[in-house]
């Protein structure tokens, strides 16, 4: 819905953004068990987006005109870390496999 609502890149950047972040808040709970983990991580997030935001309520920001290296690398850095923290909790428990 938000690419009716905002920019195209602006949506774009948003949902890669929010996948690598979405693995690792996974596998937080994949390895705790607790679902208050990524709850908790979850909220610490969006209040300090809140706060290192402040600015835009004050300034224009303009939309992006393509993909952010930012929301990539983070997308790319939450992948390879849920995935190598999956595996290593895997192992402490006796499992050999590589995939899921």
């Amino acid at each position: 819905l938000n690419y009716g609502a905002q920019p195209f890149w602006d949506t774009t950047n948003q949902i890669i953004y929010a996948m690598g972040i979405g693995f690792i808040l996974a596998a937080m709970y994949y390895v705790t068990k607790n679902i208050w983990v990524p709850i908790t991580a979850h909220a610490i997030m969006d209040y300090t987006a809140l706060v290192f935001s402040m600015h835009s309520i004050y300034f224009n920001v303009a939309g992006y005109n393509d993909i952010d290296l930012t929301s990539v690398l983070i997308f790319i850095i939450g992948l390879l870390v849920a995935y190598i923290t999956l595996i290593k909790y895997n192992r402490r428990l006796g499992k050999q496999d590589w995939f899921y």
